[in-house]
C-alpha cells in the first residue's frame, strides 16, 4: 500500500486527485492539505467524494504528517 499526502487538495487539481487515488486499490490518502479549509471535511468541499474519505478533513501543512507519505 503506498501512502500518499496532497497539498492544496481543496483545489480542482487536489479534487481530480483525490476521486482518481478514491478508485485505486493500493493507495491511501494519509493527508490532505488545505489553508482555508483545515478542519472540514473532504465532502464539504468536494460533495463527489462524499462516502470515499469518511471522516478526513482537510488540515494545516503539518511537514512531520506530510513526511509519513510515501509520495
Amino acid at each position: 500500500m503506498v501512502r500518499i499526502s496532497i497539498i492544496g487538495a481543496s483545489g480542482y487539481t487536489g479534487g481530480e486527485l483525490l476521486r482518481i487515488l478514491a478508485l485505486h486499490k493500493e493507495v491511501e490518502v494519509i493527508a490532505a492539505t488545505s489553508r482555508e479549509y483545515a478542519g472540514k471535511p473532504i465532502a464539504h468541499v468536494h460533495p463527489h467524494l462524499r462516502g470515499f474519505y469518511g471522516n478526513m478533513r482537510f488540515m494545516e501543512v503539518n511537514l512531520d504528517k506530510v513526511m509519513e507519505a510515501d509520495v
